[in-house]
């Protein structure tokens, strides 16, 4: 069938009234009946938690105890109805997740019509629900049309549907496959057509199953080992040229550096790093050194991606991915980091095809929310907004679900260990799996940096640098600098560090303020909600046209940065004074990559009371730890910091933190965690 002969069905539409959260519905009935304790009480734990961290974790333990003793939840009609006027969004979510989970065929009747509500949460929400319920053959089309539509519930829908698919197990599959290929015939967009397709091919043509693939995974624990690590974020190459491009920043950092060190590495064979293509992207595998390569796939054309816009592109991903694998042949650990698109589509394929999985378990986004709700900028009732935007829930049961599947897990150190991932996180986290691996940096490079900027030419981040001071007031020149290295994200607090710097007068006058990274035009909408965020800030102050003294620079390469830190540091006649600070003003940080580069560029740094830097910075000599959610708090850290240049023991401490903070120490910690993996999954097996 051509697309001229195609007969294209109108759209579905709903025909009900706009969800209207509310709160205070307690559970209709009582204990009565045999209902397990357990539900009952993580339903009303769900109901009545004050934070919106803890109705996840509620919302969560209630659908695994609904699934694991179906026989003992309360019917239907005893449930609060998620569909009603009378639940708040963190309450109507997790009633429809542990719904799905019930036996009960009256459930797919709620949930097919909260597929179709006015309300996008609980639409998104429903579809997602819907992939733990038998094939339900009436809301195919509903779920065919949000595939095409893009966006996250085209991600959910097409999950729900390949679910739906394999567990069929039968002419399904290939019915809904040819359902999705006549949807595209009739696709208004290339984008479209394309997604319809992809998703097609991943249900007609799954990849290896882990049975026949086995062999191939079968480690050897006297062989060199062949590692693989996706990073679909930001833009990678070999000398770091556009780091802090989008949603890239101090990872994109941290994967290359570490594939360079991992290919040195004498008990590494190979290590094969996969990234986006874009159309100025060179073909074929590329050199990121001895022992290193890139790889790219191509998905979402040239636009800029976030984290948050790329779930669209799953089936694409996942295809492209499964491509890559099944050509590398034997791969004894992948290395997975991120709640985002490509672990979801990474771990499926390399659980089908028995490759061990690695994940870095960083609590995100459940750091996240709870610093949102420590500043005050996130609650209940504020949820379905943010959950729009951050997809949490989704994202922080994919994290929670890896913390079960991986063979091996990565965390940050933190000073509470694994005991304060797990409160974070709401499931236990198996320290028997779990090695503590502190993040690495190039020391040598910062080594280098602080000596060009004493003895060697001018770098060319100082003369950007210079033209820009050139252009402002004469008594900007010479000043020294406050300088943050972020991507332009929400989440990195860049308006409050604006904020905290305009405030205080002896800040102001007395530094110049440096931003760099991001994309200043064309970005992603997180960072064009970064930028218009400062700008309020800024209008607020009541200030018009530029701010004398605050730079943003947008994203300039990682040697760039450590010229500039160095510069900050000892100075850069006549542009830069020395004796300068760094802050990292994020709502939360795991680990913190650019901090630790400031320390071992000889930075005072101010940084989050919450998280990794805990365990590197010693409080008021190296550093100064605090409320980063404070503007108030915030302006306070950075005057203590710029007086830390008068403590003797500051440069020795933080130089005896930095001798374990090499990328080499690193990659020789990541070699045992991958054999470990290796060996675990070959005793498995």
């Amino acid at each position: 069938m051509d697309s001229a002969s195609a007969t294209c069905p109108a759209p579905t539409s709903s025909a009900l009234v706009p969800f209207r959260p509310a709160a205070g519905l307690t559970l209709v009935g009582s204990t009565a009946a045999g209902w397990s304790d357990h539900i009952v009480a993580d339903l009303h734990e769900l109901l009545e938690a004050p934070t919106v961290l803890g109705a996840i974790h509620a919302g969560e333990r209630l659908r695994r105890a609904v699934a694991r003793t179906p026989h003992r939840a309360p019917p239907v009609v005893a449930w609060p109805d998620p569909l009603g006027a009378d639940l708040d969004a963190p309450s109507a979510y997790g009633v429809l997740h542990a719904l799905a989970e019930s036996p009960d065929p009256a459930v797919d009747d709620i949930i097919a019509r909260a597929m179709t509500h006015d309300d996008p949460g609980l639409r998104e929400h429903a579809i997602w629900a819907a992939a733990r319920r038998q094939p339900m053959h009436a809301s195919m089309t509903t779920l065919i049309e949000r595939v095409g539509d893009g966006g996250f519930a085209s991600m959910l829908a097409g999950l729900t549907l390949e679910t739906w698919a394999d567990r069929a197990r039968g002419t399904l599959g290939s019915a809904i496959a040819a359902r999705l290929h006549r949807a595209a015939m009739c696709a208004p967009t290339d984008a479209t057509r394309i997604r319809l397709t992809d998703l097609a091919a991943v249900i007609a043509s799954p990849v290896t199953t882990v049975e026949s693939a086995r062999s191939v995974h079968t480690p050897d624990a006297r062989r060199r080992l062949r590692i693989v690590q996706p990073l679909l974020h930001g833009h990678l190459d070999r000398d770091l040229e556009d780091a802090g491009a989008g949603d890239g920043g101090g990872l994109v950092t941290l994967v290359v550096t570490l594939a360079q060190s991992l290919g040195r590495h004498p008990g590494v064979d190979d290590v094969l790093t996969i990234a986006r293509r874009r159309s100025s992207d060179g073909s074929g595998t590329e050199v990121l050194g001895d022992g290193a390569s890139l790889e790219r796939i191509a998905f979402g054309g040239d636009e800029p991606l976030s984290i948050g816009s790329a779930w669209e592109f799953w089936p694409t991903v996942e295809r492209q991915l499964a491509r890559v694998l099944q050509a590398t042949g034997r791969v004894d650990a992948i290395h997975l980091r991120l709640g985002d698109v490509g672990t979801l589509a990474a771990s499926r394929i390399a659980t089908r095809m028995g490759i061990p999985i690695v994940f870095t378990l960083a609590p995100d986004p459940h750091s996240v929310i709870a610093a949102e709700e420590r500043a005050g900028t996130l609650d209940r009732d504020t949820f379905a907004d943010f959950d729009q935007i951050q997809h949490a829930w989704f994202r922080a049961r994919l994290v929670t679900s890896l913390v079960a599947v991986a063979d091996e897990l990565v965390a940050f150190p933190r000073p509470g260990g694994t005991a304060e991932l797990a409160q974070l996180l709401g499931v236990p986290v198996p320290a028997t799996r779990v090695s503590v691996v502190a993040e690495g940096i190039d020391l040598e490079e910062s080594r280098v940096a602080r000596v060009v900027a004493v003895d060697g030419p001018r770098p060319r981040v100082i003369g950007r640098l210079a033209e820009r001071l050139a252009a402002g007031p004469a008594e900007r020149i010479g000043l020294p600098l406050i300088v943050s290295a972020a991507r332009l994200h929400p989440v990195k607090g860049l308006d409050r560090l604006v904020a905290a710097w305009l405030q205080e007068p002896e800040l102001r006058e007395a530094y110049n303020l440096v931003i760099v990274g991001g994309s200043l035009q064309d970005g992603t909408p997180e960072e064009r909600r970064t930028l218009a965020a400062i700008a309020a800030v800024v209008s607020g102050a009541g200030i018009v046209g530029d701010v004398p003294g605050l730079l943003l620079m947008g994203s300039v390469s990682h040697s760039d940065v450590a010229n500039l830190l160095a510069a900050a540091a000892v100075g850069s006649a006549p542009q830069v004074a020395p004796r300068g600070i760094y802050v990292c003003s994020s709502a939360k940080e795991e680990f913190g990559l650019s901090i630790v580069e400031a320390l071992a560029a000889g930075l005072p740094v101010v940084a989050p009371n919450q998280g990794g830097p805990r365990t590197y910075i010693a409080d008021g000599v190296t550093g100064v730890l605090t409320d980063t959610t404070s503007v108030t708090a915030l302006g306070v850290a950075m005057l203590r910091a710029t007086h830390l240049w008068r403590d003797p023991k500051r440069v020795s401490v933080a130089a005896e933190q930095l001798t374990s903070m090499g990328i080499d120490t690193m990659a020789s910690r990541l070699v045992d965690v991958y054999r470990g993996s290796a060996t675990a999954r070959r005793a498995v097996g």
